[in-house]
């Protein structure tokens, strides 16, 4: 192998390794995204049941 041969080697493999990381971050900032939407959504749904059903709560806790 020549130098010309090893240097677009070594461009493609870093190009290659470039590409896995930006996927790799991108399904993390994914997944972060993802959990971030169940937890908010979860605390909504919380917050609409004692919303709904306050004076039944209020009963049962102040007894």
């Amino acid at each position: 192998m020549d130098k010309n041969e090893i240097k677009n080697t070594a461009k493609k493999a870093a190009e290659k390794a470039a590409e896995l990381w930006v996927a790799k971050k991108g399904l993390q900032w994914t997944g972060s995204i993802l959990s971030a939407g169940i937890a908010i959504g979860a605390s909504y749904l919380v917050y609409k049941y004692i919303r709904d059903h306050k004076d039944e709560l209020k009963e049962k806790f102040s007894s």
